[in-house]
């Protein structure tokens, strides 16, 4: 197969990154996908933009369900299918957006606690990144959700 008559250009992306997503992508759907001036733009990415970026082909045959499944993913049809699919297996994320406890809308959010000091600490003198947990408050009753959750494993 000479790539110059049975590859077809399908999009082309500044950064790898990119490119390899969509490839696999188009694999994962059976459509057989391969990168062009990838290494190219690795060596030099800064010349990204004029040495063409990275190029996505796939076979000619293939060029119009793959510019079908291109269209898919821009329009967000693949993240939503994603979305419905770990809502199903692991429950639907728990919305920060009201209070469990009092239904109140009334909350803020932040990421100071007493720990932040010592976290900084430990990656001055340690180079470890210790995470801090973000801390949500409802305004109107008073719960955090820590408290809130362990409200609702006592019940």
């Amino acid at each position: 197969m000479t790539q110059s008559k049975d590859l077809i250009t399908i999009a082309t992306f500044l950064n790898p990154w990119d490119a390899h997503i969509l490839r696999g992508l188009l694999e994962s759907e059976d459509i057989p996908a391969c990168l062009a001036s990838e290494h190219v733009v690795w060596l030099n990415w800064q010349w990204s933009m004029a040495l063409g970026g990275v190029d996505l082909r796939v076979p000619y045959a293939a060029q119009d369900r793959a510019k079908e499944v291109l269209e898919q993913y821009m329009q967000g049809d693949y993240a939503a299918a994603l979305q419905a699919a770990t809502d199903a297996e692991f429950g639907a994320a728990e919305q920060a957006d009201a209070c469990p406890h009092c239904g109140s809308r009334d909350i803020s959010s932040s990421n100071t606690n007493p720990g932040m000091l010592s976290a900084l600490g430990i990656y001055f003198f340690l180079g470890v990144i210790v995470p801090q947990p973000k801390a949500i408050k409802c305004r109107a009753c008073g719960h955090s959700l820590k408290e809130l959750a362990e409200d609702a494993s006592k019940s």
